[in-house]
């Protein structure tokens, strides 16, 4: 009798786990389609995708180059696109297209970008650096009057192009990075120099001709001691 009541016993807790984890698992189950569901609710469906011009719900797009560091989270699905946020733009003034095809980046139609002013941001090798001495180093330089340039062959050779390291920078309010005059930085001769991509020559099968620029030996310090040409 003992040994029945026992087996009786634990078939009742057995079933109470059975049912505690199969209503358990219906929760998880419909919580999981609510989130898909709402998720699915906040993609924005209306807009277009034309060569010009991108519409999305009532705020119009145009096609600019910038640089970021990533995607985020998807806000709309417009004729086979999507559309994501970026890591550095909550506002959505700074948008990624994404295809089968590729990519596109647009702004705002209505956004001016900062073309000049104070650095706020600085792009290398898909990092974003806001290091403020970095920042300064910048400013710097591109209020610095340079007179006399040495012409320079910069090679298309590995090690020749490890020393260059390659800028985008963003200006004032403006979230990415949009100015790429800068083709280069680094130190040659045990001097630190800069060659903006106006002075960039004319490719050949070896590299490229150029002119570059020294900076100052106060800039050169705080490249010094960066990260940034550590390889």
């Amino acid at each position: 009798m003992k040994g029945m009541m026992k087996n009786l016993m634990g078939n009742v807790m057995l079933n109470k786990r059975i049912k505690y984890f199969v209503c358990m698992l219906v929760f998880f189950a419909l919580l999981f389609i609510g989130y898909k569901y709402f998720k699915a609710q906040s993609i924005i469906k209306d807009g277009e995708v034309l060569a010009g011009m991108v519409r999305i719900a009532d705020q119009k797009y145009v096609y600019q180059a910038f640089m970021t560091t990533g995607k985020k989270k998807k806000i709309a699905e417009i004729d086979n696109w999507d559309v994501y946020e970026i890591d550095e733009d909550k506002s959505h003034t700074f948008l990624l297209l994404k295809s089968f095809t590729g990519e596109q980046y647009i702004v705002k139609e209505n956004y001016q970008i900062p073309t000049g002013g104070k650095v706020n941001c600085v792009y290398v090798d898909g990092q974003r650096i806001e290091d403020k001495e970095i920042l300064e180093a910048f400013n710097e330089i591109l209020t610095t009057k340079y007179n006399d340039g040495t012409y320079y062959y910069i090679s298309n050779n590995k090690e020749e192009q490890k020393r260059w390291k390659h800028f985008v920078l963003g200006y004032e309010d403006c979230p990415v990075g949009t100015d790429n005059s800068i083709y280069g930085i680094a130190k040659i001769d045990s001097k630190w120099v800069i060659v903006f991509n106006s002075d960039l020559g004319q490719k050949d099968e070896n590299g490229y001709q150029a002119i570059y620029y020294e900076i100052s030996p106060e800039c050169g310090k705080i490249f010094e001691k960066s990260n940034i040409w550590k390889y």
